[in-house]
């Protein structure tokens, strides 16, 4: 759902596309779709968000084949050895809204890929592609079962791991240059990152704040850190 979610579904996967509600001010986006889609272009507002259980719709809401979400063995294959290369792992973010926005932050900033848990975490649902602005149909998603054992591949090809923490023992960003291979893991403000993995962290890393709110949102959080990757390695070539 959203404008800008479907208008990136349409120009980089119109043929996912199966059957489009939307409102008659938002038929304009459509005309990339084959005209077999089925159309519903005088949908009330009110029945889009019974179809998506929300009210952010924007006046569109698109049904679509899945997007194939790769392994991360086959990501990391296709990786030359010495390259630089960003990946993001957010760890049991269950609020869309904050992975929506993490994988934007990720995409914005040229990452790799954002490798998602199916068992510690929320799915791309509605609410993330909304959220995510575009983000869900352009960055690389990578569909992993155990964290642990994607951290330990990720090492065994070369990536060093930076875990992003609060605890005392933690780097302070500005003192820290990222390796060109970065296994960047976030995780929520509840729970934060769990201890396995941040013992098995090679760096832990904390964003220093001056203000009198003593936490950053964990998408902002996203951003900042990859970003500062991306300050010390230069972003890739977009396609």
């Amino acid at each position: 759902m959203g404008r800008n979610a479907v208008a990136e579904l349409i120009r980089v996967a119109p043929e996912r596309v199966l059957e489009v509600w939307c409102t008659p001010e938002s038929a304009s986006l459509l005309s990339g779709l084959s005209r077999q889609v089925p159309i519903h272009a005088d949908t009330e507002r009110g029945r889009l968000t019974a179809l998506v259980n929300s009210d952010s719709h924007q006046g569109i809401v698109v049904r679509a084949t899945p997007r194939t979400l790769l392994g991360l063995a086959e990501i990391l294959a296709a990786m030359p050895p010495d390259s630089p290369a960003l990946l993001v792992l957010p760890d049991a973010i269950n609020d869309p809204q904050n992975l929506g926005a993490i994988l934007r932050a990720a995409e914005c900033f040229g990452a790799d890929g954002v490798i998602l848990n199916r068992n510690r975490g929320c799915p791309v649902t509605p609410v993330v592609t909304k959220s995510g602005v575009g983000a869900t149909e352009l960055i690389p998603l990578i569909e992993v079962s155990n964290a642990d054992h994607a951290l330990r591949l990720c090492q065994q090809h070369h990536f060093w791991v930076v875990a992003a923490s609060r605890g005392h023992n933690a780097q302070p960003l500005e003192h820290f240059t990222f390796p060109s291979r970065t296994l960047l893991i976030v995780g929520s403000e509840g729970d934060g990152i769990q201890p396995l993995l941040v013992k098995r962290a090679d760096h832990l890393v904390s964003i220093t704040q001056y203000g009198a709110i003593d936490s950053l949102n964990v998408s902002q959080a996203t951003a900042v850190l990859c970003h500062e990757y991306r300050r010390h390695h230069v972003t890739r070539a977009r396609s």
